[in-house]
């Protein structure tokens, strides 16, 4: 199988066009009114809960705001034994909308919170872009906006609640909730001299690991584009992997009171979103009921904080084909390049973490506040030898320190042969290839 790695994956289902979709009826126990904790686990901004689901299990699953519906890994699909009920449209952060089959489990339960009946999606995302983080599926927002949620990345703690959140509570903000769409809260973005220019209404993506993502036709205004640059960021639902412009924000954002230096922003995206790199700042709490969300943080008498470093070592695309790891394209002015890393190199391991494992794919791009350096086994026609790489902002602190984007170093172009029985080819510029694998469509039965 030949795939791109994975830099980043955000989730994002919307458009749901099965008319007969049962939602869940969520309940927790113990009584009305009272506080329960989640099970969960808080890996680097992702949150993951424990769910047993038809009383089987437990898996794991991501916690994430940006999915009005739950998805599971065809494999724990089979485990289970679920049926096909119908159909639903998924529509991926790329705006591109894939057809699944609908499925139903009888009960997912997350410690005291059970959702019956729970309206299910298989995707095989799960094993192909979360590797790392070894788990079976995400759990949607739809059932959880019964209660208050009470993402505390700080404490690392989830909580739901029935008690409603007031406009007296502390970091309290509007929240904006359409049919079975994301949770959405307004954003007020600054000009470079950090003055306020507008406010904007983001969704809020726990499932996302995004800063913020920018719509097109107003980020210029927003972000530096003249510095931006284009990275592969990851890949959707239907396996649609992302090109897209990262820029620096020209100013602060401002949520719940609470200014934020230094945000970086994805561009042409069809959506306003804040991922978990931004959340995680917060104790983020959620009542669409009383329609407010509030924002807050370790210290009350802090209403200044920075935005995670978001650095690499230039690397902005690779194949992996058959375990062999080969660099696609690497930006000219970057650590890597100087370093003398060439396109068309193949990366054994990188801090002695081979290909194979699910960490190698997480060290290889873009990352947030990651280690001062990493060291690079790499494999040049018949000559192994070691790289040791110093990692640098995208960038800098002082935009006039960044030169002019040049060129990314990329090989020549991959041959990509599509033959009569409709199967594809890759042939790299040294002669290896193989067969392209995409990710397997969904099955289109009927109920």
């Amino acid at each position: 199988m030949i795939k791109r790695s994975i830099v980043l994956v955000l989730l994002l289902l919307a458009g749901c066009h099965a008319p007969a979709l049962r939602l869940p009826v969520a309940t927790i126990d113990p009584n009305e009114g009272q506080e329960v904790l989640l099970p969960a686990e808080f890996v680097d901004g992702w949150i993951i809960v424990e769910a047993m689901i038809n009383d089987h299990g437990p898996y794991r699953l991501i916690l994430d705001t940006g999915a009005f519906i739950s998805g599971l890994a065809p494999r724990i699909v089979e485990e289970l034994g679920l049926k096909t009920a119908g159909r639903v449209n998924v529509t991926d952060i790329a705006g591109v909308t894939t057809r699944f089959p609908l499925l139903y489990a009888e009960e997912i339960a997350v410690g005291p919170l059970s959702l019956r009946p729970a309206p299910l999606i298989a995707t095989p995302i799960f094993e192909e872009s979360f590797s790392g983080l070894r788990v079976d599926g995400l759990l949607g927002y739809t059932g959880l906006d019964a209660f208050t949620l009470d993402l505390d990345y700080p404490d690392q703690r989830v909580r739901l609640t029935s008690a409603r959140l007031t406009p007296h509570t502390d970091g309290a903000v509007p929240l904006r909730r359409e049919g079975v769409g994301s949770p959405a809260v307004q954003i007020s973005l600054h000009d470079d001299e950090g003055r306020p220019l507008q406010t904007e209404w983001f969704e809020i993506d726990s499932g996302g690991e995004t800063h913020l993502h920018l719509l097109a036709s107003t980020s210029d205004e927003w972000a530096h584009r003249d510095v931006a640059r284009a990275l592969e960021l990851g890949s959707s639902l239907s396996g649609t992997v992302l090109r897209e412009q990262t820029a620096p924000l020209r100013g602060p954002v401002a949520i719940g009171g609470v200014t934020i230096e230094r945000a970086v922003a994805h561009v042409d995206t069809h959506h306003h979103l804040i991922g978990h790199r931004l959340l995680r700042l917060f104790r983020v709490r959620l009542d669409p009921r009383s329609g407010l969300a509030a924002f807050t943080l370790t210290d009350p008498a802090q209403h200044r904080v920075t935005a995670p470093q978001f650095a690499g070592i230039g690397i902005n695309m690779q194949i992996i084909h058959d375990g062999v790891f080969t660099l696609a394209s690497i930006a000219a002015d970057s650590p890597a390049a100087r370093a003398g890393l060439l396109p068309n190199d193949r990366v054994l391991a990188i801090d002695g973490v081979p290909v194979g494992d699910p960490d190698f794919v997480d060290r290889t791009g873009w990352m947030f506040d990651p280690p001062p350096e990493i060291t690079l086994s790499v494999q040049r026609e018949d000559e192994i030898f070691d790289l040791t790489v110093p990692t640098e902002p995208l960038f800098p602190e002082d935009l006039g320190r960044l030169r002019h984007a040049a060129p990314d170093l990329q090989p020549p172009p991959v041959q990509l042969i599509t033959h009569p029985d409709g199967t594809m080819e890759l042939v790299f510029p040294d002669g290896s290839g193989g067969v392209l694998t995409p990710v397997p469509p969904a099955p289109n039965p009927d109920p």
